[in-house]
């Protein structure tokens, strides 16, 4: 029901400790790693994080900014659940921010509504909404 779509991969540690901030989300289906490889420190190490780190029943993805025209929310339709969650490398969910996503009252309030979370990560949109400004 919610992909977290991060931006900004560049360091295989810093993306770790951000995954790993992940795993209390009750309604995760589903993480995208953004990678522009010119960026990045440690290119073969990010590579295989899919191999070495997971979530049950979520889905990761590891997605390359191969050219210059593209940028960090140029594969956002490729995110297949109902609401996206975008969050910058080398941040972690907040115990405030997993609170809010992890109850479903919340949840169903964002359909109507535009919201800001209680965090200093982003903003929590529907996929709908963020298709329609990019």
């Amino acid at each position: 029901m919610i992909t977290v779509y991060i931006t900004d991969v560049n360091d295989s540690k810093l993306t770790i400790q951000t995954l790993n901030s992940l795993k209390k989300l009750k309604y995760l289906k589903e993480i995208i790693l953004v990678i522009t490889k010119e960026d990045c420190l440690d290119f073969e190490n990010i590579k295989k994080i899919n191999e070495n780190f997971s979530i049950k029943n979520v889905e990761v993805q590891i997605i390359h900014n191969d050219s210059k025209n593209e940028n960090k929310f140029s594969h956002i339709s490729k995110c297949k659940n109902k609401y996206v969650y975008q969050l910058q490398a080398g941040n972690v969910l907040s115990p405030k921010t997993n609170k809010f996503l992890n109850n479903k009252k919340n949840l169903d309030y964002i359909m109507s509504k535009d919201i800001y979370l209680p965090s200093r990560i982003k903003v929590l949109v529907t996929f709908c909404f963020l298709k329609k400004t990019l």
